[in-house]
């Protein structure tokens, strides 16, 4: 469902229909946002990957 289901709904006074297709409508923004997030957190740990140096982890 999406945003024209839920304004259809409530002109139709289905509220329970509504509510679904707002709550559809909401997380499937969230979930998209939140991929947006992870690929951009993957993409700064690849950038700003510091080698670890074989030797400085032996000096101890």
């Amino acid at each position: 469902m999406s945003i024209p289901d839920m304004i259809g709904a409530l002109v139709d006074d289905d509220k329970i229909s509504a509510e679904s297709a707002f709550k559809n409508a909401i997380a499937k923004k969230v979930g998209d946002v939140l991929d947006l997030k992870r690929i951009e957190v993957a993409n700064s740990l690849v950038k700003h990957h510091v080698p670890q140096d074989a030797d400085a982890s032996e000096e101890v």
